[in-house]
């Protein structure tokens, strides 16, 4: 039987609450802290690569198009592509699936979205203007 990503997540912050060692909570936090600065640095650069057009990785690429194609935000496609991922990895991969998953399905594309609407009035210049 198939547990749904929050149930799971529930079940591990009740874990971490209910286990009578202070540092598991703590190292919980912890680690939740590094996976958000990670996941936010990643969505920064992804937006920032976006913005230079460059171009981007191939999955950025993808979602970017789906984008452009469905007038979804970035971010929006982004999470559709990673629930979508997701679905097998609750039925063939379940033990890999930690607090990082979760946080990477809901940070990710939430927070490329928004690190690009800062960026794009202070940073974006017109393709003319980009040296050869």
């Amino acid at each position: 039987m198939m547990t749904s990503p929050l149930i799971l997540y529930q079940k591990l912050i009740a874990e971490a609450k209910s286990s009578s060692q202070a540092g598991l909570s703590s190292s919980l936090m912890k680690r939740c802290a590094f996976f958000s600065a990670a996941i936010s640095c990643m969505a920064c650069s992804t937006s920032l690569l976006r913005l230079s057009l460059f171009g981007n990785d191939p999955y950025s690429c993808m979602n970017l198009g789906y984008s452009l194609l469905t007038g979804l935000s970035f971010g929006s496609c982004v999470s559709i592509f990673n629930v979508l991922l997701l679905i097998p990895m609750l039925t063939c991969g379940r033990r890999y699936l930690r607090i990082g998953t979760f946080l990477y399905l809901i940070l990710l594309g939430s927070v490329s979205d928004f690190s690009y609407s800062i960026f794009v009035p202070v940073l974006a210049v017109p393709a003319s203007d980009l040296a050869a």
